[in-house]
Order: C-alpha cells, then structure tokens, then sequence
C-alpha cells in the first residue's frame, strides 16, 4: 500500500490560504467593475436629463510651448549697443546742450574711445590750478608776514609806542617838569644807538628816585614818550644782556628782569648828546 507524504501544519495552511486569497480578490473585482458600471450608467442618465453638473477647472498647469523656437535677437542687441559717439558729438554741436542719442542697432563695441578720454584728461589738467605761486607772490606775502610781527600787538618786538608802562609814564612826567635834557635822535655810544638811548633812560630813572631801575618795556616806553624815539623792546634787553660793565640786574618786576647803571655806565653819561 502507498503511503501519501505528510505536509506539516504550516505548508498546510499556506496550501489551503492561496485559493481563498485568490477568491477574495476575483470578489472584489466583481465589485468594482459593479460600481463603475452603475457610475457609469448614472452618468449616462444624467446627461439625458440635462443634469450634468460642469466639471471643475484642471489643477495642471496650461501647455507650455516648446522654448527651443528661435528667437529674433535683433532687438536685444539693439539695447544694449554703446553710443555712436561720433553721432553724438554732430548732434551736440548743433542742437547745443543735450542728451546723447540711441545707439545704433547692431553695433558692438565695449572699448571706450581713446581720443575722448585723452580730452578729458586734458580738461581737468587744464582746469586745475596752479600749486606753485611766483616768486613775487613768495616775496610779498613774505614781507606782509615781516610787517605783520613787527607792528602786531602783542608780539615780542614791542615799539614804546605800544606799550603801558606807568612807570615810564610817572619819569616822563618828572622830566618835563623839570626841564631836564632828552637824549638826541643821533645820540650814540661807542657807535651804538641804542646803548646810548638805553643809558640816558635808566640814568633819568635814577635821577627820577626809582631805585631798581627799569625792565626793557619800562625803558623802551620811556624813550618813546620823553624822547619821541623807538626801540624796540627785545633790542632794550640785548642792551642789558651785552653790557654788563654798564648794567647791573636788580630785583624782577614779577616775571620780567629789572636793570639799572653801574658805576662805568653813570660815568658815561655825558657821553651821551642830548638837548
């Protein structure tokens, strides 16, 4: 007798499960080609009754045309063209301020022109002002500048004229009343002027009772009111620096040195011309 193979639990179940699934699935695509029938039919129906409903707009996009067409550059071109500058130029000219015209269709050129870039170069070289004044221009302004720092207030060459100096103001004063001499505008010591201007100063500051002598403001203003002469201030203080036999320093008057007559410089007193 033959026996039959024995076929496990599992082979079994997958034996019996592969017609049901093929059963299952030949009944539901009975079901559906049901369904769309009877779409289809109500459809029909409709359509007869004049109860179609209109059908909703497409989500696609609409068809685009093939973009491999040519295209008519010409114009394109045309745009972006440069200037004709020659036409610009003639046009200028004749219409006078104005703005340049079209460019020409077709021409192609990126390099700008060298002749109107020489031009221009030219104009701001020709318009820029000169940097390097004349030597006469240097001159003037140079003896402005020397005139402006001899006669300015303020500066250290100082005329008597521009100073206020009461002390001055106090033995001119003490000179005119009594009557004494002022030195001459020629006066000189050892060929010097100005010493002989400065001695006759302090020896009336001595005659007049101010003990500590003068400082050079005080001596150069006094000379310019009693005398009617003008030495400047810093030249006073020269004096008094480079003749030590004839003046001695004295007490300050505050910042500024005081100076008065040595015994030397007393003795050269009539020395100096006066009237």
């Amino acid at each position: 007798m033959k026996r039959q193979p024995v076929v496990s639990g599992l082979n079994a179940g997958d034996a019996h499960a592969t017609p049901v699934r093929m059963i299952v699935h030949r009944i539901l695509d009975a079901v559906f080609r049901t369904l769309d029938t009877v779409d289809a039919i109500r459809a029909r129906v409709d359509n007869a009754l004049g109860r179609s409903e209109d059908q909703p707009p497409s989500q696609w996009p609409a068809v685009v045309e093939d973009d491999r067409a040519p295209v008519d550059a010409t114009e394109i071109r045309a745009a972006y063209a440069p200037i004709d500058l020659d036409r610009w130029k003639h046009a200028h000219d004749e219409q006078g301020a104005g703005r340049p015209p079209s460019p020409a269709p077709g021409v192609a050129t990126k390099k700008k022109s060298v002749a109107t870039t020489a031009t221009s170069k030219a104009t701001v070289k020709k318009a820029a002002p000169s940097k390097l004044p004349t030597a006469a221009k240097k001159a003037a302004k140079k003896a402005a500048a020397k005139k402006t720092i001899s006669n300015r207030k303020g500066s250290v060459d100082r005329q008597g004229r521009d100073l206020d100096s009461p002390r001055a103001t106090a033995i001119a004063a003490w000179i005119v009343s009594s009557g004494t001499a002022v030195v001459t505008e020629a006066a000189d010591l050892d060929g010097k002027r100005t010493l002989a201007r400065v001695l006759w100063a302090l020896a009336m500051a001595e005659q007049a009772g101010t003990a500590d002598g003068l400082t050079s403001a005080d001596t150069s203003a006094l000379l310019s009111v009693a005398a009617d002469v003008e030495v400047f201030s810093t030249n006073v203080a020269r004096a008094f620096r480079d003749e030590a036999a004839l003046f001695v320093e004295t007490s300050p008057d505050g910042r500024s040195k005081r100076y008065a007559l040595t015994a030397a410089g007393r003795a050269r007193l009539s020395e100096v011309a006066t009237h």
